[in-house]
């Protein structure tokens, strides 16, 4: 389901390489010590790279907002069967991608209910995934989903 953003994170990490990559500069000397000389800053290099940090979140957490239902689901459909290990899987998938978009509250709750799945204890389980479920919701609801 995420093969679209995966493309989207390769190609996003090959630009930023390129913008702070010239082929006109050589790599800086290797120095021993502690007293190393300040460099200078390169405000345009860090603006561009800021830009494309930016648009990639921005691209990447749309993509996220239309697989996110379909992800919804099949937690689900998991949780009902209490097929923990295909709820584990569908966690890990989603928790890559809102770590990469900065969606820190997605991310949180994604990041206990794995460890509550760690600890296979059903009460626990429940907890956060019902924490984790109101969480995608409200995320899907103030994005404009219906």
């Amino acid at each position: 389901m995420f093969t679209r953003l995966k493309t989207r994170m390769i190609g996003f990490l090959k630009k930023a390489g390129h913008a702070l990559i010239r082929p006109d500069t050589a790599p800086a000397p290797q120095m021993s010590g502690l007293d190393l000389p300040e460099l200078p800053a390169l405000p345009e290099d860090d603006l561009k790279l800021e830009s494309l940090t930016r648009e990639f979140s921005r691209e990447l957490f749309a993509q996220l907002l239309l697989e996110l239902p379909e992800y919804r689901r099949c937690m689900a459909q998991a949780h009902a069967d209490d097929d923990y290990r295909r709820l584990r899987d569908s966690v890990h998938q989603i928790l890559g991608a809102a770590a990469y978009c900065d969606a820190y509250e997605l991310e949180t709750c994604l990041r206990e209910l794995r460890l509550a799945l760690k600890t296979e204890d059903p009460h626990t389980v429940d907890v956060y995934f019902i924490r984790t479920m109101d969480i995608i919701d409200i995320t899907l609801h103030n994005s404009g989903y219906r």
